[in-house]
């Protein structure tokens, strides 16, 4: 009993001093421990629309213990991801996707700072400059005259959405790994199962992404075991791919992964990444290519 009032007196105190700050944003009026959660509903994109034309198109909600801000106009959006994006660039910590950033060790999900900074330049200078779009235009080709060719090719009617989906797969693959992701069938299936899986976990309602001190009932629910297979199927991958690129002679056009691991041999280098930082910088960028 007693520790069921403590439980309680605590998540009051908390419900209080969020609704006393007075320079906090328009809010729903929130609930005891859940606060907005319940007005989520079936479809969150349509609750949070209605809500948005009651509150303004600033708006702050707490999912359950985390504090969520609602942007809905196209001002209020360009205060926050480029006026403002300092402040709001530290990313939420989810659990999955923490797993699979290796701590949130990539770039889209690393908390702001030196890390991120130099993460970010690696990107941008050895991935997304011109010279290296440029440079994979016969990727890009070769990939195109292979669909055209698979379209062709077949007596039957298509999915014509599957085939450019493998087609971009191939290409962002072939532009940071030098190579096709898996080319042993069984081993590719197994992983895109695994990223299959991985998008129902990450689009399930987690209760320690809402409520972090109830983080122990993933060991009774089971979700932790599938967030951990998850994670060896690609962890096992990401391995593998540097492995190669390892054993393999200094290659005359070195991929991504050649760049990020020939920093580790640069004594002039800003940053050298670890080989899970640079797992999880390379292989996150192709997960969410592919999906």
């Amino acid at each position: 009993m007693l520790a069921f009032l403590s439980f309680l007196l605590y998540f009051l105190y908390d419900y209080l001093c969020f609704s006393k700050n007075s320079n906090h944003p328009p809010s729903p009026l929130k609930l005891p421990i859940i606060g907005n959660l319940h007005q989520l509903g079936y479809l969150p994109h349509q609750s949070l629309r209605s809500l948005s034309l009651k509150h303004g198109p600033l708006m702050l909600l707490q999912i359950g213990r985390i504090p969520t801000l609602v942007v809905s106009s196209p001002e209020m959006a360009e205060q926050v991801m480029k006026m403002k994006d300092h402040i709001f660039a530290n990313r939420p910590k989810i659990k999955f996707m923490d797993k699979v950033c290796y701590g949130q060790k990539n770039m889209s999900f690393s908390q702001y700072g030196e890390y991120w900074r130099q993460a970010k330049k690696v990107i941008i200078l050895h991935l997304l400059s011109n010279k290296k779009v440029q440079s994979i235009q016969p990727i890009r080709d070769d990939e195109v005259t292979l669909l055209l060719r698979r379209i062709s090719a077949s007596s039957s009617s298509v999915n014509l959405s599957e085939m450019l989906s493998d087609t971009t797969n191939n290409i962002v693959s072939r532009a940071i790994l030098g190579k096709y992701l898996a080319s042993d069938k069984k081993r590719n299936d197994e992983f895109h199962n695994s990223l299959n899986k991985g998008m129902e976990l990450i689009g399930e309602f987690r209760v320690e992404d809402f409520f972090p001190s109830l983080a122990w009932i993933g060991k009774f629910t089971g979700s932790n075991d599938q967030v951990n297979e998850v994670f060896r199927i690609i962890d096992g991958l990401s391995s593998a791919v540097i492995d190669d690129h390892v054993a393999r002679d200094k290659a005359e056009k070195p991929d991504f992964v050649d760049v990020l691991l020939r920093l580790q041999d640069d004594p002039n280098a800003d940053i050298v990444f670890t080989r899970d930082e640079i797992k999880a910088i390379f292989m996150v960028k192709v997960l969410l290519h592919i999906n």
